[in-house]
C-alpha cells in the first residue's frame, strides 16, 4: 500500500518561502498596519539595490521609504482598502538610485475581509529610460515638421497620413485632428485616384528621393471641393522596419497660372511674328524683284557695285526676318 502524505504534514511556511523565493519577481506582502510579513529573494535584492536597505518580517515600510513613496503608497492603501486592484508605472524615489517600476497591488483577504495587501515589483528602467529618449525624440521630429515654411504628410504603407503640420492643414483645409488618419488618396480628385494609387504601390516597391523643380504637377483636392495643382517632393524612411513616405508640398497654383500665361504670351508672339513676315516679305519680295531687273539692264554699269550691296542688304533683312519667324515657332516651356 502506497504512503499517504497527509496535509498536516506539510511545513506551509516553508512551502510559502519556497514558492515566493522562487519567483523571479519582487514580492512584497504586508498588513494594513504596513508591516512586512513576508517577502521574495528578488524583492529583498531589489531594495538593497536602491534603497541600501534589508528587508526582514515585521519591518514597518514606512520606515523604509522616503517621503515622495510613503505618499504613494498611502495613496495606494486607500483604494485597497476599497478592494480596488492597482497597476501603475512610476519612478522610485529610492535613498540610493532612482530608478523606474511596474507595480501591481492587490488586497489579500481572509473570510471576505482584507487583512493585507501584497506588491509584484517589476524593473523596468532601461525600457522606460529607452521610451523617454523615443518621446524626446519624437517630439524634437514633431516640433521641426510644425516649424516647416512648407507643407509635410508623413504616409504609412496603407496611405494614411500618419503626421502632418500647419502648412498642410492651410493647403488643404482640413485641421491636424481631420488629416491624422486620412487616407491619402482623399487628397487627389476622383479621376485621378486609381493612377495615383499605381504610382503609389510602384514607388514604395523601389522607393528613391523624387524633388522638386523638375516641372512636374500633380491634381489635388481642398476639404471645400477646390482642385488646385501642387508640387511634391518624396522621400522614403524607416523605423523599426515600418515603411513611411516624407511628402513635401509645395501649392503651385500661381506658378501653373503663370506658365498658362506665358504660354499664351508666346502663343501671340508667334501670330505676330506669323503675320508680320507675311506684310514685311512683301515688299521685300518687291525690291528684290526691282534690283534684279536693274542687274538685267544694260547701260548702268557704273550702279553695279551699289546695286549689289543693296541685294546682300536685303538678303540679310530676309535671314533676319526668318530667324525671327522660327524662334516663335519653337515650343519652348519658358518658366519666369
Amino acid at each position: 500500500m502506497k504512503d499517504v502524505v497527509r496535509e498536516d504534514s506539510f511545513d506551509k511556511e516553508s512551502l510559502f518561502n519556497s514558492l515566493l523565493d522562487s519567483s523571479s519577481e519582487a514580492i512584497v506582502i504586508f498588513d494594513l498596519n504596513y508591516k512586512i510579513l513576508a517577502f521574495s529573494k528578488s524583492a529583498s535584492e531589489y531594495t538593497n539595490l536602491t534603497g541600501g536597505y534589508e528587508l526582514k518580517v515585521g519591518l514597518d515600510m514606512r520606515a523604509a521609504m522616503t517621503a515622495e513613496n510613503f505618499s504613494k503608497l498611502c495613496e495606494s492603501m486607500e483604494l485597497i482598502l476599497k478592494g480596488e486592484k492597482l497597476e501603475f508605472e512610476y519612478l522610485n524615489q529610492a535613498w540610493l538610485e532612482n530608478r523606474w517600476i511596474n507595480i501591481k497591488i492587490e488586497p489579500i483577504y481572509v473570510k471576505s475581509k482584507i487583512i493585507g495587501a501584497f506588491w509584484i515589483l517589476n524593473d523596468i528602467h532601461q525600457r522606460k529610460l529607452n521610451e523617454i529618449e523615443l518621446f524626446k525624440s519624437q517630439q524634437k521630429f514633431k516640433k521641426t515638421v510644425e516649424a516647416a515654411p512648407t507643407a509635410i504628410l508623413i504616409i504609412n504603407r496603407d496611405k494614411e497620413i500618419i503626421e502632418s503640420n500647419y502648412m498642410a492643414s492651410e493647403i488643404f483645409g482640413y485641421s491636424h485632428v481631420e488629416l491624422l488618419g486620412k487616407n491619402i488618396d482623399n487628397l487627389v480628385p476622383v479621376m485621378f485616384r486609381k493612377s495615383h494609387s499605381v504610382h503609389q504601390i510602384e514607388y514604395l516597391k523601389s522607393p528613391k528621393l523624387l524633388k522638386m523643380g523638375d516641372g512636374r504637377m500633380f491634381p489635388a483636392i481642398k476639404k471645400s471641393g477646390e482642385e488646385f495643382y501642387v508640387e511634391i517632393s518624396l522621400n522614403s524612411f524607416e523605423v523599426e522596419e515600418n515603411q513611411y513616405v516624407i511628402a513635401i508640398i509645395a501649392d503651385a497654383s500661381d506658378k501653373r497660372q503663370k506658365l498658362q500665361s506665358i504660354e499664351e504670351y508666346i502663343g501671340k508672339l508667334k501670330q505676330i511674328a506669323n503675320n508680320q513676315s507675311h506684310e514685311v516679305r512683301g515688299p521685300l519680295a518687291t525690291l528684290k524683284g526691282v534690283v534684279q531687273l536693274i542687274n538685267e539692264e544694260k547701260g548702268f554699269g557704273e550702279n553695279e557695285v551699289y546695286l549689289n550691296l543693296l541685294n546682300q542688304a536685303l538678303d540679310k533683312f530676309d535671314e533676319i526676318i526668318m530667324k525671327n519667324v522660327k524662334l516663335a515657332s519653337q515650343n519652348k516651356n519658358i518658366i519666369e
